[in-house]
Order: C-alpha cells, then sequence, then structure tokens
C-alpha cells in the first residue's frame, strides 16, 4: 500500500496506547525512503566484502556499471589484492580476476554463512573468475585457520579503537567496563596482549 502513496501526502493512523485510539498523521518521505534502502544496500555490500576477505583473503570491490559492461557480465566482484599465504593466493587467484560465482552461486546472491560454515571446516569451493576476458574454474581449498585468523585480527582492530574512542570521551571506570565487556569471549592471550597494552594506569580484565 505504502508504494501507491505520492511523495508528501499525509496520511491518518490510528493506534492504540493504554488502551485508547490515537489518530496520528503521517507524511510520505519518498527520499527517505530511497536514502534508506541505499544503506541497506550499502551495509549488505560490505559485509559480502568483508567475509570475502576473511574467507578467502582478496581485498575486493563490487563492478559499478562501468566495468560491468567493460568485462561483459552482470555483476562481479573485482580482486584489488590478495593476501600472501592465503586460500586465494595457494590457489591461483590473482589480482584483477573478477569473481563471478562461488560453489555455482552468482556472488551476490552466495549465502555468507555457508561460506563461513565452510571455510570454518576447511572445505574445497568451486569459485568462478573472469581472467583475461575468460572465465575460468578454480578449486579454492578453504582454511579454518586462516578464517580464525582474521577474525582475530578484525577483533583486535575494533577492540583497539573502542578503546581509543573511549579514552577520548569517558571516565576511566566507564572504560574499565565497557572494554572488559567488550572483550568477554575473547581467548586469554587476546586479554593478555590487550592488558599489556593498556598500562598500568587501568586495571586488569
Amino acid at each position: 500500500m505504502a508504494s501507491e502513496l505520492a511523495n508528501g501526502q499525509k496520511v491518518g493512523l490510528v493506534v492504540r496506547r493504554g488502551g485508547n485510539s490515537l489518530t496520528l498523521t503521517a507524511t510520505i518521505d519518498r527520499e527517505a525512503e530511497v536514502n534508506a534502502r541505499r544503506a541497506i544496500q550499502g551495509d549488505s555490500r560490505a559485509l559480502r566484502e568483508s567475509i570475502l576477505s576473511a574467507v578467502f583473503g582478496v581485498d575486493c570491490k563490487e563492478l559499478g556499471p562501468q566495468l560491468i559492461e567493460h568485462f561483459g557480465v552482470k555483476e562481479g566482484e573485482l580482486v584489488q589484492s590478495v593476501i600472501s599465504g592465503s586460500p586465494a593466493d595457494k590457489t591461483g587467484i590473482l589480482a584483477g580476476d573478477v569473481i563471478v560465482a562461488i560453489g555455482g552461486t552468482s556472488v551476490s546472491r552466495v549465502a555468507m554463512n555457508q561460506l563461513l560454515r565452510a571455510a570454518s571446516s576447511s572445505q574445497e569451493v568451486a569459485v568462478e573468475v573472469l581472467r583475461d576476458n575468460a572465465p575460468r574454474a578454480i578449486i579454492v581449498i578453504l582454511s579454518d585457520h586462516f578464517l580464525n585468523d582474521r577474525i582475530r585480527a578484525a577483533i583486535g582492530s575494533e577492540v583497539k579503537r573502542a578503546v581509543n574512542d573511549a579514552l577520548r570521551s569517558t571516565t576511566e571506570t566507564e572504560i574499565q567496563d565497557g572494554v572488559a565487556a567488550t572483550l568477554r569471549g575473547l581467548d586469554p592471550s587476546a586479554k593478555r596482549d590487550l592488558n599489556r597494552r593498556r598500562g598500568r594506569n587501568f586495571r586488569k580484565i
């Protein structure tokens, strides 16, 4: 129904609150709707590229309209760099390749949770890439050790950022409580590392 309403149109809404009926007026804002959709799509794209990086060891970027036309594909992720020693590096994926499908499914429709599960059990996965305008099928052997290292590195980066933000804006007690909550569940070595970095002025977690 909302899609049939014009931008700027006012609609009446009847709601019940505390046993009483209230009539509210809302204004349809199509621009806000479009912006919200774009934000969701952007978050989804960023999450997909982060997971591809953690699983395969590639830094990639979704093809825009001009590159889609240039490569002659419907969609894809352009590999910008490959981490040395990563599953992608060991099985021959190169910077400049365009990932178009994983496990026979287009890259934008791959279930990221399934991909993470495959990596956590070191499974093999077929990756279809475009290289020099020719399609190639590459079998990538995923690694749970590589995935875990990437996740730990990402968590460490987020923790450091959270600590630095807290140092600029909160009291010592608030910092200690916030960091302790953030680190709950991390392995002991990660906690020891952060305690060492935080220095003597803060109590240990």
